[in-house]
């Protein structure tokens, strides 16, 4: 199972913020930008038009599940 938190590496708080959560989890969690090309193409696959804002993609090898916040 691979879990990931996307974020805008432009944001200096977002950024930091992203990979402090990926170090408390024990990388349990991975942190990636929402601008990194297979994460931009994860999204356009399983959530078309998609927005430009945190997300978490679970992807259980079977089912990918997308949820947004803030």
């Amino acid at each position: 199972m691979k879990r990931y938190l996307l974020f805008d590496e432009g944001c200096l708080v977002c950024t930091s913020t992203a990979k402090g959560v990926e170090e408390d989890s024990g990388h349990w969690l991975e942190a990636r930008s929402l601008r990194d090309p297979r994460m931009k193409a994860l999204l356009d696959t399983h959530k078309p038009g998609w927005k430009h804002r945190p997300t978490l993609v679970i992807d259980d090898g079977t089912t990918v599940h997308i949820a947004t916040g803030l």
